[in-house]
């Protein structure tokens, strides 16, 4: 991960190109520019309706998955919104071409070290040797409080 204006970004492999993508761990979707999905030959299609964290109600097109190179791995996100990112964000920074989300990285192991800026997207193996002198809690999940 890098540090851009005090977020985190990822560097992502999309159709053989590396580019950098904001990280965002709090983001329920994994969205691109229309630039990007324009050099993808992708058309936005459809409509998807989320809010962002502070209730603010964002309508944006979809377009078809896929492949998200992350180092040795490939993702393909089960859905990919269509979004300015720039409209986000203060004028006088680089617009970033998409957006990473959890959502991509759905039912992997993942360890984040925000301090030191790394994601490590863990294997079968490697995530053994990290658990292995952990002692496991007792979690009971509550429903949201409306």
């Amino acid at each position: 991960m890098h540090d851009y204006h005090g977020y985190n970004s990822v560097d992502v492999d999309v159709a053989g190109q590396r580019v950098p993508f904001f990280f965002d761990t709090g983001g329920g979707l994994t969205v691109i520019t229309p630039a990007l999905a324009s050099s993808l030959h992708r058309t936005p299609w459809g409509r998807l309706t989320g809010y962002r964290m502070r209730g603010d109600r964002v309508d944006i097109p979809k377009c078809d998955p896929f492949a998200l190179g992350l180092g040795s791995l490939q993702v393909v996100p089960p859905t990919v919104g269509v979004l300015d990112l720039g409209s986000f964000i203060p004028k006088d920074w680089e617009v970033l071409p998409g957006l990473l989300t959890l959502q991509s990285l759905d039912q992997r192991a993942i360890t984040l070290n925000l301090a030191e800026r790394r994601l490590t997207i863990e294997t079968e193996e490697t995530l053994k040797r990290r658990v292995a002198t952990m002692t496991p809690l007792d979690v009971r999940a509550a429903p949201a409080i409306r």
